[in-house]
């Protein structure tokens, strides 16, 4: 399986690339400072299930706080009550539900969709990943018996306005009762999922 993924990529590993420059046209004024022509790909959902884990992805849209619909909520929440429980279950959302950021806060309506998803199945997720805000941030929240669910934001690839971090590992949210563990402007981690038996 693997020699076959290796040999289907070598076959399409060649990539054009027109250099001469061309006017940038329709570009979407939600694209801000960065010029290119947005794609149109609202409401993006899916689930990648690995040996260990089932991540389920939800593109949370443009508004500030992030958009979703009842569809897709619903599918989140068919997802997390159909996601094998000898898996480790990973959401990954683009707006963070928690943030200790002041550029961009967190997301009262990420919170919701997590919300409802935990509410109707009984299922927590292991861990939740996002982005949108531009630094790295490890947070715990404790979202159910057991210890506390990890909230990853990691937003700080690709762009270069990199923000610094405004509270100290240890600071407590007064609002939520999330914990900001580490916090920094460049940082980033690999994270490895593995059989606890092993």
């Amino acid at each position: 399986m693997v020699r076959s993924m290796i040999q289907t990529c070598k076959r399409h590993s060649t990539v054009g690339c027109n250099t001469s420059r061309k006017p940038i046209r329709d570009v979407d004024p939600l694209a801000k400072d960065a010029p290119r022509i947005q794609l149109n790909l609202p409401n993006v959902y899916w689930t990648l299930v690995t040996p260990f884990a089932t991540i389920v992805g939800v593109y949370t849209n443009v508004p500030e706080g992030g958009s979703i619909d009842s569809t897709q909520q619903q599918w989140v929440t068919n997802e997390f009550a159909t996601a094998p429980t000898y898996r480790a279950l990973i959401l990954a959302l683009h707006h963070p539900i928690y943030s200790f950021d002041v550029f961009h806060s967190r997301s009262s309506k990420m919170a919701d969709v997590l919300e409802n998803a935990i509410r109707d199945t009984g299922r927590v997720p292991n861990l939740v990943l996002s982005g949108h805000v531009h630094d790295y941030q490890l947070i715990e929240q404790a979202i159910a018996p057991g210890g506390p669910t990890p909230f990853i934001v990691t937003g700080n690839g690709g762009y270069h306005n990199l923000h610094a971090a405004h509270s100290t590992p240890g600071d407590k949210a007064p609002d939520t009762g999330a914990v900001l563990k580490y916090a920094a402007a460049k940082s980033w981690g690999l994270y490895d999922v593995h059989d606890r038996q092993h």
